[in-house]
C-alpha cells in the first residue's frame, strides 16, 4: 500500500506492509542542487497510476518556485518504480507562472501515460497570443501524452479563447476511456464554440463541469490547439 503526497513540505511516497502495515521505505523529493527542505524539485503528489501488472507509477504534481513564499509553480510529472526509485522528472512552465499537473492516467489502448495540467506559461499555451490580451492571465488545460519510456507523443490545449476564465480541474479527476479523456473541474462560466456563460459579477460561483474530449476526432466544440512530441521535448526540463 501506498501514501503520496507531502512530507516535510517536500513530495513523498511512503509504502507500508499491507500484513502489518508497517513502513517498508519512505520516498522524498529532494533539491537536485542539495538545499534543504522545504527546498525540492517536487513539493506536492495530486495524482498517481500504476498500469496493470506493472512494476513502474507515475505520478504529478508541482514544485514551488520558492516554498517559503508559496507564490509561483512549475508543473512537474515523475516516473517511479514500485521500489521507490525515480527513473526520470520532468519540470514544466517558466518562473513567475502558476503551472500544476493535477490528474495522470493510463491509455491502455495506445500505452500511454496521460498528464493533465493547469497552465498559465505563454511556452505551455501555443495560441496565446491571439487570446492572450483578454485572457493571458487565466489558466488554461494542457493534456500530455508519454510513452511509458519516457518519449513525449502530443500535447492538447484547451481553452476558453478571449473570455478571461480559467479552467480548473480537480486533482485525479481524469481517466481514460477508448478514445476519450474524460475528466471534471471547474470555472466562473465558461466559453465554448456552441455555449457561452458569463460570469456574474455581484454574486459570482463556480460552474462545474465533466468533459469527455476526444482530440483526434472531427467533431470538437473546445477551442484547442496542439504540441509534437518534439515540441514538447524541447519545452521541458529532465532529471534522471
Amino acid at each position: 500500500m501506498y501514501l503520496f503526497g507531502q512530507f516535510t513540505q517536500r513530495a513523498s511516497v511512503i509504502k507500508f506492509s499491507k500484513l502489518n502495515m508497517n513502513v517498508d521505505w519512505k520516498l522524498e523529493i529532494k533539491d537536485a542542487a542539495g538545499a534543504v527542505a522545504p527546498t525540492s524539485d517536487m513539493n506536492e503528489i495530486y495524482s498517481f497510476v500504476q498500469p496493470k501488472n506493472d512494476d513502474w507509477i507515475y505520478a504529478c504534481g508541482y514544485k514551488w518556485q520558492d516554498p517559503f513564499q508559496e507564490t509561483f509553480r512549475k508543473a512537474v510529472t515523475m516516473k517511479m518504480s514500485t521500489e521507490g526509485e525515480v527513473q526520470f522528472l520532468h519540470q514544466w512552465g517558466e518562473l513567475g507562472q502558476l503551472d500544476v499537473c493535477k490528474s495522470v492516467s493510463f491509455d491502455q489502448s495506445r500505452s500511454e501515460v496521460v498528464f493533465m495540467l493547469e497552465t498559465t506559461s505563454p511556452s505551455l499555451r501555443p495560441d496565446y497570443s491571439r487570446y492572450s490580451r483578454y485572457s493571458g492571465s487565466n489558466s488554461d488545460l494542457l493534456i500530455i501524452t508519454m510513452r511509458e519510456s519516457g518519449q513525449f507523443m502530443s500535447g492538447f490545449n484547451i481553452n476558453y479563447d478571449t473570455a478571461s476564465i480559467s479552467m480548473f480541474v480537480g486533482g485525479n479527476s481524469m481517466f481514460v476511456h477508448e478514445d476519450h479523456y474524460i475528466f471534471g473541474g471547474q470555472s466562473y462560466g465558461f466559453k465554448t464554440k456552441l455555449q457561452n456563460q458569463t460570469l456574474d459579477l455581484v454574486s459570482p460561483q463556480y460552474d462545474t463541469f465533466v468533459f469527455k474530449y476526444d482530440p483526434r476526432g472531427s467533431v470538437d466544440c473546445f477551442y484547442q490547439s496542439s504540441f509534437s512530441g518534439s515540441q514538447l521535448n524541447a519545452l521541458v526540463t529532465t532529471y534522471s
